[in-house]
C-alpha cells in the first residue's frame, strides 16, 4: 500500500489538505465563538443555566476534540496521496482514523441531544416536550448499535487500526466485506440526516402559530433554520465521500479525507444552529452598554464646550504685561486701605478705575 515517495505534491493534494484545514478550522472557531458566547449568556447574562446548556457544554467538548484529531490527522496524511505518506505517518493515521470513525457516532448523539434539549426549553408544553424522551431513547438505542459495529467490524479490531494487520494477506477473513462496510455507513448517514431534518421541522408548527409578527416569526426561522439546512446537507454530500469504502482504494488518506471534513461541518454547524438564538440577551446587553458609553462621551462633550465658553467670557490679564515678581493672584490681594472694616464699600476700591 505504501511506496513512499518524498516528491512535491500535486495541485489536487494541496487544495484538498487546504480545504480540509480551511473548513474543520473555519467552522470549529466559528463553533467555539457561538457556542461560547451562549454559554457565557446563560451563565451570566441571564443567570438561567439549564440543563440544555450542560449538554451544549459536553457536545462543544467532544466537537471540539473531534476537531482537534481532525487537524492532526490531517497533518499526519489526509488530503495527500499514500505514496507521499511515510510509514510512521501511515501508522498514526490509520489509529487517528479508526478513533474519529469511533467517536463520530456518540458525538452525533450529543450534538442531537444538546439540539433536542434546546427545543424542549425554548418550546415547554408543547409536543417537542412531549416525544423528546422517546426521541432520545430511540437515538441511544441507534448510537449504541453502530458503535458496535463501526468499532468491531474487523475481529479483533486491530485489523482496522494496526498497520501491518492492515496490510496483511488474511484480513479479509478477519473483516466484513467493503460493500458490507458501505452500507453500513451509508445508513448511518442516511438516518441521521433523516434525524437532522426531523429536528428542523420540528419546531415550525409552534413558531408559526404564535400571536407575534410575521417578521419576527421569519426571523426565528432564519436563525434556527439557515444553519440547521446547512448542517443537513453536509451530510447528503459526505454519501458521496464514503464511495472509497466499497471500492477498496488502496489511496485511502487521499479519498478519505473528504469524508473527514464534511463530519467536522456537520457536527459544527449543528451546534451553531441550536446556540445562535440564545445569543439575544448578550446582544442587547451590549447595545445597552453601548448607549451607555456614548451618552456619557456626548455628556462630556458637551460640559466641556460649556466649561471652555465660560471661560472664554472673564476678563483675563495678560502675561505680557507682567512684570518680574508680579503673582497672578495680584488681582485678588487687598491692601489696608482697600479694606476699611468702617467703609464697607471700600473692598471694591480695587475695581474702580484709577
Amino acid at each position: 500500500m505504501n511506496g513512499y515517495q518524498s516528491t512535491a505534491l500535486g495541485d489536487d493534494e494541496r487544495h484538498e489538505v487546504a480545504l480540509s484545514y480551511g473548513t474543520i478550522i473555519g467552522t470549529g472557531a466559528l463553533n467555539l465563538l457561538i457556542c461560547g458566547g451562549r454559554l457565557f449568556t446563560r451563565a451570566f447574562v441571564t443567570k438561567t443555566f439549564g440543563i440544555d446548556d450542560w449538554a451544549c457544554l459536553v457536545a462543544l467538548a467532544f466537537t471540539t476534540t473531534f476537531n482537534i484529531i481532525g487537524l492532526v490527522i490531517i497533518t499526519v496524511g489526509s488530503g495527500r496521496h499514500v505514496t507521499h505518506v511515510s510509514t510512521p505517518e501511515l501508522t498514526l493515521w490509520f489509529k487517528l482514523y479508526y478513533t474519529c470513525t469511533a467517536l463520530s457516532v456518540f458525538i452525533a448523539l450529543v450534538v442531537k441531544t444538546s439540539l433536542i434539549l434546546c427545543l424542549r426549553r425554548l418550546f415547554p408544553q408543547t409536543y417537542i416536550e412531549k416525544w423528546t424522551p422517546a426521541f432520545l431513547g430511540a437515538m441511544v438505542v441507534i448510537t449504541i448499535s453502530f458503535v458496535f459495529v463501526d468499532v468491531f467490524q474487523c475481529n479483533p479490531p486491530k485489523y482496522v487500526y494496526e498497520l501491518q494487520f492492515v496490510m496483511a494477506p488474511d484480513r479479509a477473513k478477519h473483516c466484513l466485506p467493503p460493500n458490507t462496510v458501505y452500507n453500513v455507513f451509508l445508513f448511518q448517514a442516511i438516518l441521521f440526516f433523516t434525524i437532522d431534518i426531523i429536528i428542523l421541522l420540528m419546531p415550525a408548527p409552534v413558531v408559526w402559530s404564535l400571536n407575534i409578527r410575521q417578521r419576527h416569526k421569519g426571523l426565528i426561522v432564519l436563525l434556527i433554520s439557515v444553519p440547521a439546512i446547512i448542517a443537513c446537507i453536509a451530510p447528503t454530500l459526505r454519501f458521496q465521500s464514503l464511495d472509497f469504502l466499497k471500492s477498496q482504494d488502496t489511496d485511502i488518506t487521499f479519498h478519505s479525507a473528504s469524508a473527514l471534513y464534511w463530519q467536522a461541518i456537520e457536527y459544527n454547524l449543528g451546534m451553531i444552529a441550536g446556540s445562535i438564538g440564545s445569543l439575544k440577551p448578550l446582544f442587547i446587553r451590549l447595545g445597552a452598554i453601548g448607549r451607555v458609553y456614548l451618552a456619557k462621551a456626548k455628556l462630556s462633550s458637551s460640559y466641556k464646550l460649556e466649561e471652555s465658553a465660560h471661560d472664554d467670557s472673564l476678563p483675563k490679564k495678560s502675561s505680557a504685561f507682567r512684570v518680574q515678581g508680579d503673582s497672578v493672584l495680584n488681582d485678588t490681594v487687598y491692601n489696608e486701605d482697600e479694606w476699611d472694616p468702617n467703609r464697607p464699600s471700600a473692598r471694591y476700591r480695587s475695581l474702580a478705575p484709577r
